[in-house]
């Protein structure tokens, strides 16, 4: 008998290595979420006397006299599950065909979560650690996705964890260290940079101290005004050349003075 089955199995081997097992799975790649149902029909074109489904979760019996069963199963919850669908597929003959359909069952995770070693604001270009279990004010979150393939859901499925809300500190940094203004009642000095935590400013070159980051400059004399915002991590300077409108007497103003003064001179 043990000799019988040896020569069975040998036989059986050589003829599935020689010609394609007569059988067309529908789908023949399944991806299932974990829980749900699945299905998926085994189809042959021969005559044969018998076949069926061998599974550890909705196995089908031998069945003759038909050409399409399909294995099913309501609420899949094992991981490692393998069907294998089987085919006689020669009248008189034992021989068996199988072939396995693969099944990858999948689970997003119930939660994510996301965490940083530190705690309080961050500064700027220092390095930290997300932990799995961030400029100025942004949200960090971590997701998670699944992509299975072709065959798996469209779009991947994923899950995100709540947000990381991140504060970072920098220091001011002005985007010109130096600008030329021309006196006029409509022109500012304006010193105002972007920093956290918000800069101090200070102004060199002024008859009296002055916090604020703008200056108007038909207030001031020509020359050069430095302008400093500080914070806690560093400080950056702007030097603001003030210059006067420069205008020229035109011939009419210089026509008009020149009248005056020789009106003066007759009234003396």
């Amino acid at each position: 008998e043990i000799l019988y089955w040896y020569r069975y199995r040998n036989a059986l081997s050589q003829f599935c290595a020689q010609a394609e097992c007569p059988l067309q799975l529908n789908p023949q790649r399944v991806v299932v979420r974990y829980g749900d149902s699945v299905a998926a029909n085994c189809s042959t074109s021969v005559l044969h006397e018998g076949m069926g489904w061998e599974a550890s979760e909705g196995a089908v019996p031998m069945t003759k006299n038909q050409s399409l069963i399909t294995w099913r199963v309501s609420e899949l919850k094992e991981w490692d599950i393998k069907p294998v669908c089987f085919i006689n597929y020669k009248i008189g003959d034992k021989n068996q065909c199988p072939v396995e359909l693969p099944v990858t069952v999948y689970k997003t995770p119930d939660s994510v979560f996301i965490s940083v070693n530190h705690s309080g604001p961050m500064k700027e270009r220092e390095p930290y650690e997300l932990q799995y279990r961030a400029d100025d004010g942004a949200q960090y979150r971590c997701e998670a996705e699944l992509d299975l393939g072709a065959e798996g859901p469209q779009p991947h499925p994923t899950i995100s964890s709540k947000p990381l809300n991140v504060e970072v500190y920098y220091k001011p940094q002005h985007s010109s260290s130096t600008e030329t203004i021309i006196k006029d009642d409509k022109v500012m000095l304006d010193c105002t940079v972007k920093a956290n935590p918000a800069p101090t400013y200070t102004w060199d070159h002024l008859k009296e101290k002055n916090s604020s980051s703008e200056l108007k400059s038909s207030a001031l004399s020509p020359g050069n005004y430095t302008c400093t915002a500080t914070n806690a991590l560093g400080r950056d300077s702007k030097v603001f050349i003030v210059k006067s409108t420069g205008i020229r007497p035109t011939f009419w103003t210089v026509l008009t003075f020149f009248q005056l003064s020789v009106a003066l001179i007759t009234i003396m």
